[in-house]
């Protein structure tokens, strides 16, 4: 089974599609006012610095593979509120958006044929 993730600013401006938690993480850090060379790794633990700092809340992130990681450290992020995962059909509503009209844009994540 395969797990497709939409990433979506709160602007509405942009929708990335990733095929796993890594690939979140990997649209994640491409948002974020970060160094180019900062690798996806270093950002996931900037996060769980960040949450800690600002949040008290302790984000672990474990695994042996670099997916591995990705994959604990987004289901504590969803857990704690700080990722939200939503339905297509939830986020055409959210944008305002009819199918057709997320056709017409041809907006990544939210066209028919997207899963």
């Amino acid at each position: 089974m395969k797990m497709y993730l939409r990433v979506i600013t709160m602007d509405g401006e942009r929708v990335a599609v990733a095929k796993d938690a890594l690939g979140i993480f990997e649209e994640l850090r491409s948002f974020a006012f970060v160094p180019p060379a900062m690798v996806v790794e270093e950002y996931m633990k900037e996060m769980a610095r960040s949450v800690w700092t600002f949040c008290g809340k302790g984000v672990q992130i474990t695994g042996d593979t670099l997916a591995q990681k990705a994959q604990s450290t987004y289901r504590q992020f969803v857990d704690l509120g700080f990722l939200v995962e939503i339905s297509k059909e939830d986020a055409l509503r959210h944008f305002g958006l009819s199918q057709a009209e997320a056709d017409t844009r041809d907006i990544a994540g939210l066209r028919s044929g997207d899963l």
